[in-house]
């Protein structure tokens, strides 16, 4: 472990990482995580990493560290999630104009900027129609009507 002091007269916890060597059984590993907390997982390589990925649920974050450009096409083309960050973590929060959200389990929609926006927002289509003029090739039957509709959209 690594950090976690508390301050209960300030109310603040101070991020803590936390080594997980078996992720399979660690509570941890479980529940969704609300704090100030950031579970660390080491995988022997990168293939291991996706494949542990794709057999759970969605997270709602993804953190691959590593210079490789190949790596980071290879996860971000092979796994799902809420967001995903190179070389960094938590920071993607904390971009507005980045969509933040869950996939599947880690939730629906995404929000921050235009995309919150238009996530807490109906879009609603509207649309009128006249009674008159109204054109007979548009209603059954339809034979002998194709050549006609081919020189209009044509």
């Amino acid at each position: 472990m690594l950090g976690g002091k508390r301050d209960r007269e300030q109310r603040k916890i101070e991020p803590t990482l936390l080594r997980v060597d078996d992720p399979e059984s660690d509570p941890l590993m479980r529940e969704e995580l609300f704090g100030p907390l950031l579970p660390l997982v080491t995988v022997p390589h990168l293939e291991a990493a996706i494949a542990k990925v794709q057999a759970g649920p969605k997270p709602l974050a993804l953190y691959l560290f590593g210079k490789r450009a190949q790596d980071r096409e290879r996860l971000r083309s092979c796994t799902s999630s809420g967001s995903l960050a190179f070389n960094d973590v938590v920071v993607q929060v904390g971009v507005p104009q980045l969509p933040l959200g869950g996939v599947g389990e880690s939730g629906m929609g995404a929000y921050h900027g235009r995309t919150g926006f238009l996530t807490f927002s109906h879009q609603r289509s509207i649309l009128e129609q006249r009674f008159w003029p109204d054109i007979a090739f548009r209603y059954p039957p339809y034979a002998g009507k194709l050549p006609l509709v081919k020189r209009l959209i044509g």
